[in-house]
Formats: structure tokens, C-alpha cells, sequence
């Protein structure tokens, strides 16, 4: 092994249709792994997306993140790779991304076997836990990964205690695991930042904000029973992040979107300055997901002074701590309660915006680099 270890780091979330948290949480890690220049770090990314031709035309993941490290590609495109290494052990990392110490995993599939020694981050066991949130054949192929990653990896990172848990009752070896959290980089924004951007979109003074992929596990539909139940004048909802799959937004309501008390605002992607000042805007953050290996939209509202509500039971309270209102993620009624209190409560929500971005302080994208690092010499000795 060389003086500086070089580590092969997969990337290959960053050509999926919805990238989701867990390629936004690679990205930054990768960025501040570089930051530290005590790891030479090459990006192993797949050769496109079948499903999206024009991704096969270039080296560089879709969307706007260029690796700051070295990228090579596999030679199979998504889905392709995934499903050939769920049955093969090629292509093999190593062949593609020459002389390396170190291959760390990022994606629930089954690895190639190798003789280079393998770490992995595991983001959540859902596929083993609570397949009926996944598509059938997502939870099929992350099942097998899973499985063959808690019998070949010699570390197991994950970003909250609450996964680590999961893993340990799924089988894998506690002396393997390592809790690695996720980080989160304040985004500056002026002043009279709220105001702008809310004309910006054309949105009302007061609205509930949701920023996420738009998929059953994100509860949403409990949501709108709540702000049905509210059935407060002149508040909005507003949802941020990418279509995903499913009924997302639900029939539980018994309405149409059209037919509710109140609009639905779907935005889809935006900017990093824009999304922080909605969020700071926001009359409350919502974010009543069924289950998260760690919730960074909790953690990014968090860090702009959003006033947040989430769920009990889940990593997204274990982040929030006692800066947010802690919510049973089944019950309509409770999260009409947090609601109205925030609503009501001018001095109640000044103090969880304050509590918010204390704790959001503790997350750093630096620590999660330092953590990974101890990791990678565990392992390399």
C-alpha cells in the first residue's frame, strides 16, 4: 500500500433515475474525503442509464455534480450492472479502477467478489425491513445485496444509530459497524431572501413545505388528512423533490388534489439558495416519513431555521433530537395537533427554529470525512 491509501469509491446512484438522499450524502462525503488529501479517491460510476439514452453519451453523472476526484465507468450501463452483479462477480471494480487498497461500497447491491478488501455504507435495511415501500424488484435486488454485504465487508458504516440497530438485527456483525452521520453545509441567504422567493414561485405568505422524493414510504398522504383536518384559511401545501413512484400522494384524503381546501404546490427541483430560504419561510417543515436511515431534508430544514415536525420512531428524530415537534407518523390527528401549535404559538416556534439550527451545527460534512477515514485505516492497518 502506498503512504496515501487509494480507495475506490462507487458512485453509481448518481445515474439513477431519483438520486435521492443517498447519492446527495455520496456526493458531499466524496467532496469532503477530498478536502482532507489524506485518501486519493477514484469514482467508479456505471456506463449510463439504459432508460435514458443520452446518459450513454458521457462520462460525467447526469444533473449538476462534477466528482472532484478521478471518474472511470464500468463497462454496463443501469440496470444491466446491477443485475449481472446480483448473479456474477463481474465487472469487477478493481479491473476498472486499476491499483487500489481499498473498495468502498455505497449501494445495497451485491458486490463482485475481489481480493481488495471491501467497507460498505449501508443507508438503511428497508428492502429487509419494510419491503412494501420499495418497488418489488428494487427490495428483491437490495435484499441479496444486503446479505452478501454483512458477509463480506470488513466494515459496515451507517449514518445513524438507529440503522445500526436495523443491521444488527438483519444479521450483520456489531463489531463491524460503524455509525457515520451525514452532515449538512449551511446555505447563506440575504435578508429579504424569503420574500424573494416566494414571489419567485408565486407562493402564499404561509405554507407547509415538504422536500423530498414523492414516494409512498414519505407519508404524504397523512399529511394532506392532516392539513384537511386543520382546515386553517389561506395555508398551503408546498412540495419540493423529484416524482418518484406509486400512489405517493394517496386516496386516503377521499379527494381529488383539485377538490381539497387548499393547494397543493408541487416544485419540483430547486436551487440550494432557493430551497433554504423557502424552508426558513416555511410556517412548518413536514417531513412524516414511514422510515429513513437518516432524513437530510430533516437535517437541511434544520440548518436554514426551519420549525420542523417528523416522526417518532425513526432516524429522522434521532437527528432532530429536541429541536423539532416529534409526530406519530400514522396518526392525521397528531400531526394536525404539531401543526396547529406551530400555527398558534409564535414563541413556541421562534424557540425550535433556535433549537433547529444549534443542533444542525453538530452535523458536519468534515466529521463524516474524519469518521470514514478512521474506517479506511481500521481496515488497511
Amino acid at each position: 500500500m502506498s503512504e496515501t491509501p487509494r480507495v475506490a469509491i462507487t458512485l453509481t446512484q448518481c445515474w439513477h433515475q431519483v438520486p435521492g438522499g443517498t447519492a446527495t450524502s455520496v456526493q458531499r462525503l466524496v467532496g469532503a474525503l477530498h478536502q482532507t488529501h489524506q485518501v486519493d479517491l477514484v469514482g467508479v460510476g456505471a456506463c449510463g442509464d439504459l432508460r435514458r439514452p443520452a446518459t450513454l453519451l458521457t462520462n460525467a453523472p447526469p444533473g449538476d455534480w462534477t466528482p472532484p476526484i478521478e471518474l472511470v465507468r464500468l463497462p454496463l450501463p443501469l440496470p444491466i450492472l446491477y443485475d449481472l452483479w446480483s448473479r456474477t462477480d463481474w465487472p469487477k471494480v478493481a479491473g476498472s479502477a486499476g491499483a487500489i487498497d481499498l473498495i468502498h461500497l455505497t449501494v445495497p447491491i451485491r458486490p463482485p467478489e475481489e481480493k481488495t478488501p471491501l467497507v460498505a455504507t449501508v443507508h438503511d435495511v428497508f428492502p429487509l425491513t419494510r419491503p412494501e415501500l420499495m418497488t418489488a424488484r428494487g427490495a428483491k435486488l437490495m435484499r441479496t445485496g444486503l446479505q452478501a454485504i454483512f458477509g463480506r465487508s470488513k466494515r459496515v458504516m451507517v449514518p445513524s444509530q438507529c440503522v445500526a440497530d436495523d443491521c444488527v438485527a438483519a444479521g450483520a456483525d456489531a463489531a463491524s459497524i460503524r455509525v457515520v452521520p451525514w452532515g449538512v453545509s449551511a446555505v447563506e441567504f440575504g435578508a429579504d431572501a424569503v420574500h424573494q422567493v416566494r414571489t419567485r414561485y408565486g407562493l402564499p405568505e404561509r405554507y407547509v413545505l415538504f422536500v423530498g422524493t414523492v414516494e409512498p414510504r414519505k407519508n404524504l398522504s397523512t399529511l394532506i388528512q392532516a392539513m384537511q383536518r386543520l382546515a386553517e384559511p389561506d395555508l398551503d401545501l408546498v412540495l419540493v423533490g423529484p416524482g418518484g413512484w406509486g400512489d405517493a400522494l394517496g386516496s386516503a384524503s377521499g379527494a381529488s388534489l383539485d377538490e381539497l381546501p387548499f393547494k397543493v404546490i408541487q416544485l419540483g427541483y430547486l436551487p440550494e439558495q432557493d430551497l433554504a430560504a423557502l424552508e426558513r419561510g416555511a410556517a412548518a417543515f413536514c417531513f412524516p416519513s414511514l422510515a429513513e436511515g437518516f432524513g437530510l431534508p430533516v437535517l437541511e430544514a434544520m440548518a436554514a431555521g426551519a420549525a420542523v415536525i417528523t416522526s417518532l420512531g425513526t432516524a429522522t428524530a434521532e437527528v432532530a433530537g429536541e429541536a423539532a415537534l416529534l409526530i406519530n407518523p400514522l396518526s392525521a390527528n397528531d400531526l394536525a395537533g404539531a401543526l396547529s401549535r406551530l400555527l398558534r404559538d409564535s414563541d413556541l416556534t421562534a424557540e425550535l427554529r433556535e433549537r433547529a439550527l444549534e443542533r444542525s451545527r453538530l452535523f458536519t460534512w468534515q466529521n463524516s470525512a474524519e469518521l470514514t477515514l478512521e474506517v479506511y485505516n481500521e481496515v488497511l492497518g
